[in-house]
């Protein structure tokens, strides 16, 4: 008996430094791989936009901090940015006007603050430039403050333009909008963390989730196994390199899919992509009726201060370049029946038509200029490269040179 039992201790024994040496070969061989691909395949270099010029904030959820600078990274680009004591992008801006100056005060998140490009390149100094150029030698200046926030939704630029921007007595207030902007403003929680949102009540909207709970950072937020997945993803240019092929490889994707190790195509659709969908939920419909509300808050806020109200729709890569909408189908398994790249576009077209909202759609020209195969987004990262910065600049330049008033208003005494 006592043979049998050694014999058996002994099987165990063996299977077990079996076992360890075939799980530190597989780690050995892994580890051999990472460093295959770091030394064969390009850096990704990244260094976090939102860690680097961001900080928590009661009311906002999170704002830029006051007099910050330093260089962002990421894949596509490598940008410098500096931001000044009002956590604004660029110079000191003074709440008073010059004389004979038309003041254009830009609300928006990411695609308006445009952390992908320098600065003298931004939309803003674009349109500043060209409506300068515009008016040589005549009595009128123009002056562009941009106070894009990346992650905004249009809740948190309300929110801004009420506290902050009012001071600024702009003439023109521009409010950049993305698809991303409908299912956030019924949202509390996005991805940079918790936010204010306003909600219904009847007539009015009630401002709610304030004070803004400070949550974990972005990589902290989620279950441990999300946390460890994106850690993996951030930490490892392999798994990284894995995970870009198998997505480009549908029928592999699909299988997995098939195999339970992916998620279903209808749970694979992110949030910010819900508004593209012709005939909306629930969820969605009522983050569009939240959006009509805080977009009519915004232009008698603007009116109020002596203002007109611009909106500005940034079209989304997707509807621009057909290939992308034709990938995103096939990978979230969905149909032109159903959803329409257009689709934001068109309704905040209605909603600024209902509400006497100037409203401007450069979807046709930037279609038209990106089948010359201009590149005028960056494909991985999603925004504007310099050139599609450069084309926005100067459709706001013909647009606000062309319908608006050659008389400065008066100032708005705060």
């Amino acid at each position: 008996m006592s043979k049998k039992i050694f014999s058996l201790a002994e099987k165990i024994k063996s299977l077990l430094i079996n076992l360890a040496v075939s799980i530190a070969a597989l780690f050995f061989c892994l580890i051999l791989c990472e460093l295959a691909v770091r030394m064969l395949v390009p850096q990704e270099i990244m260094v976090n936009h939102h860690r680097l010029f961001c900080q928590h904030d009661p009311l906002l959820g999170w704002k830029h901090i006051p007099n910050s600078a330093a260089v962002s990274k990421h894949k596509d680009y490598e940008v410098f940015e500096s931001f000044n004591s009002k956590g604004i992008r660029g110079p000191e801006y003074s709440y008073e006007k010059q004389r004979n100056e038309f003041r254009i005060f830009i609300l928006g998140d990411s695609h308006a603050e445009g952390f992908t490009v320098e600065f003298h390149q931004l939309f803003s100094e674009v349109l500043k430039k060209g409506l300068n150029d515009r008016n040589k030698g005549g009595s009128r200046h123009y002056e562009v403050i941009n106070s894009g926030v990346g992650g905004y939704s249009t809740d948190q630029e309300l929110l801004f333009y009420e506290i902050e921007g009012k001071k600024y007595n702009s003439d023109l207030v521009i409010l950049f909008m993305c698809d991303n902007d409908i299912p956030g403003n019924a949202m509390r929680e996005v991805w940079r963390g918790g936010k204010p949102v306003f909600e219904i009540d009847g007539e009015k909207l009630e401002l709610a989730n304030v004070p803004v709970p400070e949550t974990k950072k972005p990589r902290e937020m989620g279950r441990s196994s999300e946390a460890m997945r994106e850690w993996l993803y951030e930490n490892s240019r392999l798994c990284r390199l894995m995970r870009e092929k198998i997505r480009s490889i549908y029928f592999l994707y699909d299988l997995l899919i098939d195999l339970k190790l992916m998620e279903k195509p209808s749970e694979r659709i992110p949030f910010y992509f819900q508004a593209s969908k012709k005939v909306p939920d629930e969820k969605i419909r009522y983050a569009w009726q939240v959006t009509e509300r805080l977009l009519k808050r915004l232009r008698e806020d603007a009116t109020s201060a002596g203002a007109d109200l611009l909106v500005f729709f940034v079209p989304p890569q997707y509807a621009i370049y057909k290939k992308l909408w034709n990938e995103k189908k096939m990978r979230f398994g969905i149909s032109n029946n159903i959803w329409d790249p257009d689709q934001v576009g068109i309704e905040l077209a209605n909603i600024c038509r209902r509400n006497k909202i100037d409203f401007v759609d450069p979807s046709d020209i930037f279609r038209k200029r990106a089948q010359n195969k201009e590149r005028l987004y960056f494909f991985n990262d999603g925004h504007w490269t310099a050139s599609g910065d450069q084309l926005a600049g100067e459709i706001l330049a013909e647009y606000i040179g062309a319908h608006y008033s050659e008389t400065p208003k008066k100032t708005i005494n705060n």
